[in-house]
């Protein structure tokens, strides 16, 4: 998926990476994975022990949350 668009143009059961989280967020690569360590949100699923993806319905309520 191309990180250009936007987060309003994505479905809610549109997968993103942890890089495509970040951007949105705007938040660096690291700290969306220590966020995931820690618990934080957003949440995420794990597809395989390397494979795992956000729900761009859970990205969005997370930045929403967040303003």
């Amino acid at each position: 998926m191309s990180i250009a668009r936007k987060l309003s143009d994505l479905s809610g059961d549109d997968l993103l990476t942890t890089q495509d989280v970040a951007t949105f967020i705007g938040v660096s690569v690291r700290t969306v994975e220590s966020w995931r360590q820690k618990g934080k949100p957003p949440k995420y699923k794990r597809f395989s022990h390397k494979l795992l993806r956000y729900r761009a319905e859970d990205v969005k309520k997370f930045i929403n949350q967040k303003r």
